[in-house]
Formats: structure tokens, sequence, C-alpha cells
């Protein structure tokens, strides 16, 4: 396909100015892709999705500057009316860049001020749960059905995403898979 010149320029000085981190939605980042603002504000991002009539369909994700969790429960499956379940547990390393960059999208995605709770109007959909710990306070965001805005499904994404690329070390399982409240206090 054959463009005018003119447009062929503007094309050119468009893919110049973001690369070089001088476009309009392009904001330089200092090495690792962590600003001076961001640094030390996001310490935990935390993940979790259920399907609501489903056993053995919860699987959460735990992010952190330099470390991460994956909890998957699973069922035994001895036989065919065997309901037991087990938390298989995955441990690894997230590159600093890698989490910077989902800290970063948390902030421009407007996280922080989204709504406690998207619900659709549906039965029998999938729960989604992104939290987020942010100087010390937690934030949730309960998403029900994909009822939440695009921002917050490009958040879960890019969580999802970002957990593909962890080092993972090792594997080993438990009796059950630690739910986020464990940890974490609730809010009045």
């Amino acid at each position: 396909m054959q463009f005018p010149r003119k447009f062929s320029v503007i094309l050119f000085v468009t893919c110049l100015f973001t690369v070089s981190g001088k476009g309009q939605d392009s904001k330089p980042l200092e090495k690792h892709g962590v600003s001076e603002t961001m640094k030390g504000k996001v310490s935990e991002i935390d993940f979790e999705y259920s399907a609501s009539s489903v056993l053995c369909m919860r699987h959460r994700i735990v992010l952190r500057p330099d470390n991460a969790e994956i909890f998957t429960e699973r069922c035994r499956n001895a036989s065919r009316t065997d309901r037991t379940t087990f938390c298989e547990v995955k441990e690894g390393r997230i590159s600093q860049e890698d989490f910077a960059k989902l800290a970063q999208l948390l902030e421009q995605n407007s996280f922080f001020t989204m709504q406690s709770e998207y619900w659709g109007d549906v039965t029998d959909a999938v729960f989604e749960s992104t939290r987020a710990k942010r100087d010390g306070e937690t934030h949730e965001v309960i998403n029900y059905a994909d009822a939440g805005p695009l921002r917050l499904w490009t958040i879960q994404r890019a969580i999802e995403g970002a957990a593909l690329n962890v080092d993972w070390q090792m594997a080993t399982t438990r009796p059950k898979c630690p739910h986020w409240n464990d940890r974490v206090t609730k809010r009045p």
C-alpha cells in the first residue's frame, strides 16, 4: 500500500516521538521503568478469580516487587464423586521492570479511585477481585460477570500477562489455598 508523502512524514515523526519518549502518551521512565514518583508506592498486586458455581475453579496471583506466588485450587479427582480439593502453589520472581510497569498501569488507569464493586445482571459468572496495596492502604475492586470498565479489564489481563513472565522456581501443594483476607485487614 502506498501512502501519500505527507502522511508518511507524519507517521515517521509520530513513531520517532513515541520511541524517543517525547510523545504525548509516553512518559519517560527511569532505569527499570520506574519513575521517581512511583518508587515505593505500590507494594503488592493481588488478582483472584473464581467461578461462582464450579468447584476447583479458583486462581490467585500475588505479585510483589521482589517475588510472586500463584495459588490454584485443584480437585483431587481420585474418583468420579471425589470433591476433595488441594492447593497448588508456585513461587517465583517477577522482574522489577514488570512490577513497575504494572504499578504505573494501575495509576494511569485510576485503579485506586474505581468503585469497589461492579456487578453484572447474570448468575453463574466469574468473580474477579483485584487488590493493590499503595502506601500501606489496600484498595479492592470486585468485578462480577465482567461488568467493570475496560480499564479494569486491561489491568486484570496485564496482571495475568505479567504472571506468565515470572521466573517460577518451585511448585508445592497445600491442603487449602489462602484467602486474600488471611493477611489483609478488612475495611470498616
